[in-house]
Formats: structure tokens, C-alpha cells, sequence
């Protein structure tokens, strides 16, 4: 999983989702979207911005997932 989080700015992460049910729970916790990604004309992953925060909590959504 930490191989798909890094830190952007001071207090600021992308995270990569590839899990579309994770990225749903996760974009819903945040109150906001990301950024897609597609292959195709499909999407297969999503980036979004986590503040610091809210990392632990996307965090565990995301092992919820085994992201």
C-alpha cells in the first residue's frame, strides 16, 4: 500500500486507487473526487488528495480493500 501514497506538498499526499469500490469509499469519506485514469476507454485507477489529516483513515478504508 505505501507504494501507492506520496507526499505532493507539506501536508499533502496522492493517493493511486485501483480498487473501484475503495476509491468510492474513500472519495465519499473525503467529499470530493480524484483523477482518473483509463486504458482503452476503460478506467482503471484513480489518484486523489488526501490531507495529512485524513491519511490514516483512507489508510484503513484502503486495507479494508487490500489496496
Amino acid at each position: 500500500m505505501e507504494d501507492n501514497i506520496w507526499q505532493i506538498d507539506e501536508g499533502v499526499y496522492r493517493v493511486h486507487i485501483k480498487n473501484m469500490d475503495a476509491y468510492t469509499k474513500v472519495k465519499d469519506f473525503l467529499n470530493t473526487d480524484g483523477h482518473w485514469y483509463k486504458k482503452d476507454g476503460v478506467i482503471i485507477a484513480y489518484d486523489i488528495t488526501v490531507n495529512e489529516n485524513k491519511l490514516e483513515k483512507v489508510k484503513k478504508i484502503l486495507e479494508e480493500f487490500d489496496c
